[in-house]
């Protein structure tokens, strides 16, 4: 999954970080010799990390509005009280669109857009 931020890019790097003790791949800022754009500077180019072995997040900032609106993440973990977790977390200083719940059909799956824009579905199977 590739996401474009609104110029907080290394800050939502840092928190994606944080929450799941992601695994740093790589991570980019533009500098003086990638671009003429001085607006770019400083930036993040482009920066990688690794969620639990399986989901890579790829990401960089927009320097545009950018538009989260029509897409999700999906994050499925083993546990309840993982997925409790990382939910937790992830809603503080943004809003829930629906608490975690039991789903007829078997997984507990909750869903909430995160301070950055980002929605989630968090997932426990």
């Amino acid at each position: 999954m590739y996401i474009k931020f609104n110029n907080n890019a290394e800050d939502a790097f840092k928190f994606y970080k944080e929450v799941f003790d992601a695994e740093e791949i790589c991570f980019y800022k533009y500098s003086k010799e990638m671009t003429n754009d001085e607006n770019k500077i400083g930036t993040v180019f482009h920066a990688e990390m690794c969620i639990k072995d399986s989901l890579y997040l790829y990401m960089s900032d927009a320097l545009v509005d950018y538009n989260t609106d029509g897409y999700k993440i999906v994050l499925e973990v083993p546990t309840l009280d993982e997925a409790n977790g990382y939910f937790d977390q992830l809603k503080v200083n943004g809003s829930v669109i629906s608490e975690m719940k039991k789903m007829p059909y078997g997984p507990t799956i909750g869903e909430l857009k995160d301070q950055f824009g980002t929605i989630w579905n968090i997932v426990a199977c």
